[in-house]
């Protein structure tokens, strides 16, 4: 249903897990789940996303009306946002 309404509405939708204490496992069970696999790319992009205000400041990130000006559509952010994501991190 929650998946449902982001897209209808053109949310970003996340997991949500969180890790809030060392007895807790470090996995998101959910998303071995197929339905659940673009919560990944999601993740990804939010690393990218983090990266790129640190980097350059709130008119960097995914939500900036200057990136949104420049890529409107959601899922096309999502993928360039999570391609910095990766390299980031590599």
């Amino acid at each position: 249903r929650i998946k449902n309404l982001c897209k209808e509405n053109g949310f970003f939708e996340i997991s949500g897990e969180d890790v809030n204490s060392p007895r807790q496992k470090f996995a998101c069970e959910a998303l071995a789940k197929e339905e659940f696999s673009h919560l990944i790319l999601s993740t990804w992009a939010l690393i990218g996303h983090e990266h790129t205000v640190q980097q350059n400041g709130v008119d960097g990130g995914m939500f900036s009306s200057i990136t949104i000006e420049k890529t409107p559509c959601l899922k096309e952010r999502i993928s360039i946002y999570a391609k910095i994501g990766r390299d980031t991190v590599k």
